[in-house]
């Protein structure tokens, strides 16, 4: 009866690693994940994203949180076929988890911020602020990490927060408009200062602290069928409009141009919810209607960080730190798109004219825009 009860409790204790118990697991919150790909047949490096050993050092160095895996293309485990399809992608598919990954022959050799990198098995590390806090190997081919979707999930999900944003591509997002369902999406950029930093502070924080809120989208603009084209080489080419930009560039240009204005970025008299020629971050919560991306389709709007101030302009400076040009004007205040904001509990709605002192513009604008998400976030996907 001992021996029963023993085998009973050693069963109910949860996936842990070597030293560790129970209250030593806490997940790290990762709350951005991606639906990219994930429909995508089961080959090879699927459900991974690729990144270069600068972009991995970056991440740390960054103090960012995320999920790589150290992966070797040419000399992997034996295992490799049955861990990625049976046990790793059902996982990655149920969640929506974003796992980079760096190929072994990239990082052999160099600085490897304590993870244990092997010629010819894969390493899962899981990073919280720049600092590796859980990893494992699949070096045991018969452990349950390496042969039990069940126990591999288990082990990921005590280490791991479930994401609250999904990364979506432009099929993905046609998908959501054309549906019926209502839905809040996410205009962004990853070159972008501003983007970059609504995203790694207020909204990060948010989302972190948000109890199961309704999914928020996010649409990397940044890529090539929106705002870069190719040549048949494969050259990319970014957008401009300048007298000496080449052919690709205009077309480039004009790609983006006529991606903000149908799915509504672009302000125009049908679409007053846009910006002048569109600008991101852009969050919008979507009532579609199968068939319209902009105008009456988008019932709340924000556009974040893309003030100025006075004391900003090149060609007039000035001292004044006053606010002169923002989304979160008096006028737009009344379109429909604005209702959430009429009746949030803020002192300030409208930001045209306040001050907002300081060298460092993010932070100068923070405590206005970040009052603004939380009434638009809690609007849209709170819960």
């Amino acid at each position: 009866m001992r021996k029963n009860l023993l085998l009973l409790l050693a069963l109910a204790i949860p996936a842990v690693g070597c030293g560790q118990t129970i209250d030593d697991i806490k997940p790290v919150a990762i709350p951005f994940g991606t639906r990219i790909g994930m429909d995508d047949k089961v080959k090879g490096e699927s459900h991974m994203r690729e990144i270069s050993y600068e972009k991995f050092a970056s991440l740390v160095v960054d103090k960012e949180s995320f999920v790589v895996m150290i992966h070797s293309t040419t000399n992997f485990c034996s295992c490799w076929d049955a861990f990625h399809r049976d046990v790793f992608v059902p996982y990655v598919k149920a969640r929506g988890t974003l796992v980079y990954y760096v190929d072994y022959q990239n990082i052999e050799g160099k600085e490897n911020y304590g993870l244990t990198v092997l010629p010819n098995h894969e390493t899962i590390g899981i990073f919280e602020s720049g600092k590796l806090k859980y990893q494992e190997n699949n070096s045991d081919q018969k452990s349950e990490w390496t042969t039990s979707a069940a126990y591999f999930a288990q082990w990921m999900d005590a280490r791991v927060s479930k994401p609250k944003a999904f990364y979506v591509s432009k099929e993905q997002l046609d998908g959501l408009y054309d549906s019926r369902n209502e839905f809040t999406i996410l205009f962004t950029r990853s070159t972008c200062p501003d983007c970059a930093y609504l995203e790694s502070n207020d909204l990060k924080s948010w989302l972190n602290a948000a109890d199961n809120p309704s999914p928020l989208y996010m649409i990397d603009c940044d890529v090539i069928g929106i705002r870069y084209v190719t040549d048949e080489a494969g050259k990319i080419y970014g957008p401009s409009s300048a007298e000496d930009a080449s052919e690709k560039q205009i077309e480039a240009f004009e790609q983006w141009s006529d991606f903000k204005s149908e799915y509504g970025l672009a302000y125009s008299e049908d679409n007053p919810a846009g910006w002048d020629s569109g600008y991101v971050p852009t969050i919008y919560h979507v009532n579609p209607d199968g068939a319209n991306r902009s105008g009456d389709v988008i019932d709340a709007s924000g556009v974040f960080y893309n003030d100025a101030r006075l004391c900003d302009s090149r060609s007039n400076p000035s001292e004044d730190t006053a606010i002169s040009s923002t989304y979160f004007t008096a006028e737009r205040l009344q379109i429909d798109a604005m209702q959430y904001l009429r009746e949030a509990n803020l002192a300030n709605k409208v930001l045209t004219g306040l001050k907002a002192d300081g060298a460092n513009r993010h932070e100068a604008f923070k405590p206005y825009h970040s009052a603004i998400l939380d009434a638009l976030l809690t609007w849209c996907i709170g819960n």
